[in-house]
Parts: C-alpha cells; structure tokens; sequence
C-alpha cells in the first residue's frame, strides 16, 4: 500500500464516530483535561541521518544482525522515510483525520499517552498546517524489548539525540531503559516523571527519574513548561 494515500485508514468509522462525539462532549462541558489512550505513538517521526562519522565507525564492533539493523536505519533516513510504519506514522491521512476530528470539536488541547514503541517519548502534536494539537507523552514499558539494543549503549544515545534533533515534534526520546510515566495531574497542570529500572530480570532493582516535564494549557492548546 501507499503510505501517504489518502484512504489509509488505522480507525473504524465508528471508532472516528465515537471519538467525535466524546470529544464534543468533553468540550461542551468544559472538562478540564482530554486524555487520550493510544496504543502507538502519534508523533511524526522521520529517521534520523544517520552519516554521522560516529556510526561509520561503529561497523567495524558490530555482528551481522546489528549491521543489518543499522542498513536498515540508514536507508530509511537518506529517503527521509518515516520510522515506524505499523504506527501512525505509516498512517498519515488517518492522523490527520483525527486531528480534523478533534479540531470540529474544539479540542486542540489533547493529552495523548502511548505506548508500543520500547522507548520513552516527550512529543509535541501538530497537524499538516502546523496547529498545535497538545502533547504526547509515550512509555517503553517494563518487559519490552530494547529495539536498538545490539547497536549498543552509546549508539542508542547517539541516535537518540539525532532523533531529537531532526523531528520539530520530538523534544525528548531514550530508548535504551525500560520504565514507566509517572503522571499527576490537577486543575492548573500536569506532572511527568520518566522513570527507569535498572533491572527486568530479577527482584533486586532500583528506580530513577532520567527526566521531567511539566504540562500546561496555553493558547487553547498545551505546551510543555
């Protein structure tokens, strides 16, 4: 299939129905929050250039599997493909479509948590015009697997920075932790820890926040503070 056809749908029609009548609710009772739970993650995402010196280098450490992996990535960003395509990002019209959803019903202000991509995400969510449509927050997870694990420690930084870098709706990604969003939430705002363990394997663990963002609502969406 195409990924950019303008058919490709992710939702039902009654899943779209459904949204658009929720979230009209939600907005004509003035409900302070629109927190919606999302299986992938939403935010566009293109592959990073990856013709950095520093993963050249890193072929000459890396077994077959793991080289292949980086072929891999490396193509997708000379073609300035998108990551991920079994998420949204290989369903741009669908996207788009709820975003128009959202906008008829006069929520630009989503809260969107996601999971499915073994990585922590800190997105912000625009449309193809470029509206504000809120923030994501998207978790690794527990017991997921690390998808770029055999690159190793210092190339998931380095690609995660990249990653960062080359995508106006990512401010923050790590892929190398397993963990959890801790998320509070009050009248005035919101709270996000990221939180890692250190170990999956066993009961002998420890926790820690490798970052922290607060939320609020500004200009008829939100923003990170």
């Amino acid at each position: 299939p195409v990924i950019g056809a303008p058919d490709r749908s992710l939702l039902s029609s009654e899943m779209d129905q459904f949204l658009a009548d929720e979230l009209a609710e939600s907005v004509r009772a003035n409900r302070r929050w629109r927190i919606i739970g999302n299986q992938s993650v939403m935010a566009r995402r293109i592959a990073p250039n990856l013709s950095d010196p520093f993963f050249a280098t890193l072929r000459n450490d890396l077994d077959d599997d793991a080289t292949n992996m980086l072929d891999r990535l490396t193509k997708l960003g000379n073609l300035d493909l998108p990551l991920d395509l079994d998420s949204w990002n290989g369903y741009p019209a669908a996207r788009e479509s709820f975003y128009r959803i959202s906008r008829d019903a006069g929520a630009r202000d989503l809260l969107v948590l996601a999971g499915d991509s073994h990585s922590h995400w800190q997105n912000a969510l625009y449309d193809a015009a470029g509206e504000s449509m809120g923030v994501e927050l998207g978790a690794a997870g527990i017991t997921s697997p690390r998808s770029l694990l055999d690159l190793g420690q210092d190339a998931l930084r380095r690609f995660d920075e990249l990653n960062a870098a080359n995508n106006t709706e990512v401010a923050w990604t790590d892929g190398r932790y397993r963990g959890f969003i801790r998320l509070e939430i009050d009248h005035d705002g919101a709270h996000a820890d990221f939180v890692t363990v250190t170990n999956i394997e066993s009961r002998n663990y420890t926790t820690q926040i490798v970052h922290s963002v607060n939320i609020e609502s500004r200009g008829g969406t939100l923003r990170y503070v």
